[in-house]
């Protein structure tokens, strides 16, 4: 117990309990952004069926000609399928206002010298999240979709429903953004002292291991290759991380 009561000390002592102090500060972004979220549904289910035909594209490549259409299984299977790309593509829209929220808050926690790393870190996280997206559709899934209908082989016809396509695709494109969130989150908890650099270097074997069975989970297919397709550049991003934080500390004051 005494090791819990000390972690929590820690963590109210830090510059991370001063956040968690803030309860009315987030309730309100978070009804901001669920506002700016609900009127984008709108303009998602709109365009639902042009997103679908352009998320069909890598699919198209990967299936014979003859089976280049999707299935529906039941009276609502496509309008939920309209429904979720609504909800995703509403979700891509809100991001920059949830990114910027975030790291503005997140921020405030830093010392006031480094206040002005918010924007730097919010246009960071736009194109670190556009990055995961583009290579999610450009690289992994034409892959991952070449192996997965090959997989069948001669044994057996692919019919894939629009549920389930666009509920993989839906995943793994919040996936492959997030996941490339990571230099990003390394950054922050180490600056709000819930980590040290030190920590970090010492346990690159353990985040390699964490980092591989991530991507074994977000990876469309579960051959090695895809899954190294991922890792790669994420421990790269981490790498890249510790190089920041090493240069961000080196231009801080030396204490006396």
């Amino acid at each position: 117990m005494s090791d819990v009561h000390s972690l929590i000390a820690h963590l109210e002592s830090s510059r991370a309990g001063s956040l968690f102090r803030r309860v009315d500060e987030v309730r309100s972004m978070l009804v901001k952004w669920v506002s700016v979220f609900l009127l984008c549904v709108s303009v998602g289910f709109y365009f639902a069926q042009d997103i679908i035909n352009f998320l069909k594209i890598p699919l198209s490549e990967a299936l014979p000609g003859q089976h280049q259409v999707l299935h529906f299984t039941g009276p609502l299977e496509v309008m939920m399928a309209y429904m979720k790309v609504a909800f995703v593509a509403a979700f891509l829209m809100a991001l920059p206002l949830g990114f910027y929220q975030i790291w503005r808050f997140m921020i405030s926690a830093f010392p006031e010298r480094d206040h002005k790393l918010a924007v730097p870190f919010f246009v960071s996280s736009l194109l670190l999240f556009a990055l995961g997206v583009v290579f999610c559709y450009f690289v992994m899934l034409p892959v991952g979709l070449k192996w997965l209908v090959g997989f069948g082989g001669e044994q057996a016809d692919a019919i894939i429903t629009v549920g389930e396509y666009v509920d993989m695709l839906m995943f793994m494109i919040v996936a492959f953004g997030l996941a490339f969130q990571l230099p990003l989150i390394i950054i922050l908890v180490e600056r709000l002292g819930l980590v040290q650099e030190q920590t970090l270097k010492k346990h690159r074997g353990g985040i390699l291991v964490g980092i591989l069975t991530a991507a074994a989970v977000i990876a469309p297919s579960p051959d090695p290759m895809s899954q190294v397709a991922l890792a790669v550049p994420m421990y790269l991003m981490f790498e890249a991380a510790l190089l920041v934080i090493g240069r961000m500390k080196s231009r801080e004051p030396i204490k006396e």
